[in-house]
């Protein structure tokens, strides 16, 4: 990432509105790591140490979730799901989060950073996220990656990604397949590709990782933009 990455939240119609924001989520500071059972940090394929409480994110140090991990920063939440192998990098631009395996769901509000996506596969870079009423103010969607390739699904809201040298325009409900960069479920055309169709929801909550991202929208569609140059984030795999 640089610093020609520009960030912005344009609300297109109706009017926006946010429920105070849970304590949690209080304040810009770095991002936590809240796990639910316990964390491995990893140096290589070696666990070095098992941690079972709240730290800081370990900036660049990927780590293996056993149970869920909470990653919580200010506009974002991502859940690495059991054995996922993850790590965070925080920029003056952004967030980079890296996933060497496994899921990793995730929520995105409108005042979220710019956000990267890593795998080994490829870079996905979060170019626009698109709110509705009926999404509560968040888009969120889920990020999979095992050895034969990685694929982005949305469940709630859109997202419009630059992945595989081309713009995704991926509808809740839908998903991308990478490293191939084909389309479930949609059409391509124009130099960029399109999933379509009717959302099934959200899948984080309570039983996950509490309430997230309380708030409503009346009327509104916002698009959150995250302008894209040259520079990629570098992998620690």
């Amino acid at each position: 990432m640089s610093s020609g990455r520009a960030l912005g939240t344009i609300l297109v119609v109706g009017c926006f509105l946010l429920a105070a924001p849970l304590a949690a989520w209080a304040g810009s500071g770095s991002a936590r790591v809240i796990p639910q059972g316990s964390l491995g940090l990893l140096d290589g394929q070696t666990e070095v140490q098992t941690i079972q409480s709240e730290i800081p994110a370990p900036d660049g140090q990927l780590f293996l979730c056993h149970g869920t991990c909470l990653i919580q920063s200010s506009g974002v939440q991502f859940v690495g799901q059991d054995e996922a192998v993850i790590a965070l990098t925080e920029t003056e631009e952004g967030l980079n989060l890296h996933v060497k395996r496994g899921r990793v769901d995730f929520a995105i509000k409108p005042n979220a950073p710019a956000v990267s996506l890593v795998t080994a596969h490829e870079v996905i870079d979060i170019q626009e996220a698109v709110f509705t009423a009926a999404t509560q103010s968040r888009v969120t969607g889920t990020l999979q990656v095992n050895e034969q390739g990685s694929s982005l699904a949305v469940s709630q809201g859109a997202l419009k990604v630059f992945a595989a040298g081309q713009e995704h325009f991926i509808q809740s409900g839908k998903a991308i397949q990478l490293a191939q960069a084909t389309v479930t479920g949609g059409g391509t055309g124009g130099g960029g590709s399109e999933a379509g169709g009717v959302g099934t929801g959200a899948w984080i909550g309570p039983a996950v990782a509490g309430t997230v991202f309380a708030g409503a929208a009346v009327g509104a569609v916002v698009y959150h933009e995250n302008q894209k140059d040259d520079d990629e984030p570098t992998s620690p795999f």
